[in-house]
């Protein structure tokens, strides 16, 4: 099981939230919360945790998705 990421959205930005959450995977890729290679939360998990729709995390990251 993945831990969850910790990550709060800003709503009130002008930057959309899939930005957001694709720089909160990279920090925390960066900053050894995630080492690199290490299975992320699943979409559907993720877009529960954030409040966000499944599509939002889904775009957020597609770097990280394997081929």
């Amino acid at each position: 099981m993945t831990q969850p990421l910790q990550l709060e959205l800003d709503r009130s930005t002008k930057t959309p939230l899939a930005e957001q959450i694709r720089k909160g995977i990279s920090a925390a890729i960066e900053s050894g919360v995630f080492a690199p290679g290490a299975r992320l939360p699943s979409w559907l998990d993720l877009a529960a945790q954030l409040g966000v729709a499944r599509g939002t995390v889904r775009s957020s990251a597609p770097h990280h998705r394997s081929a």
